[in-house]
């Protein structure tokens, strides 16, 4: 449902029990748009259009997190692949959700 971008088929879900933190976060960061679908080790490719990550699936990102998922999942990567994309939108929506952005300058040291 999440890869599909679904809201209603993922609302459906949750409601039925199941587990947001499921794969470590993997819904959530498929919402975030920061792993590949197919490849949850991958970082996923800029976007073409170059649209904003998360312009299209706040509500379901909202609707993950209101069910528990974790923003800062494996490590702060939906931060991480923002900030690689130059994202500043998604960067804003997620500090106004409570990313940890100090993951930031962890990867500006490495």
């Amino acid at each position: 449902a999440v890869a599909r971008n679904d809201l209603h088929a993922a609302q459906l879900l949750l409601e039925a029990g199941a587990d947001v933190h499921h794969k470590a976060d993997k819904a959530l960061l498929l919402a975030m748009g920061a792993i590949d679908p197919d490849n949850p080790d991958k970082w996923m490719p800029r976007p073409r259009d170059r649209a904003p990550v998360l312009s299209m699936s706040r509500p379901l990102v909202e609707l993950l997190l209101s069910h528990g998922a974790d923003i800062n999942a494996r490590s702060g990567r939906a931060v991480c692949q923002a900030a690689r994309w130059k994202d500043t939108y998604s960067l804003d929506y997620l500090r106004s959700l409570g990313a940890d952005m100090s993951v930031l300058e962890t990867q500006v040291r490495r």
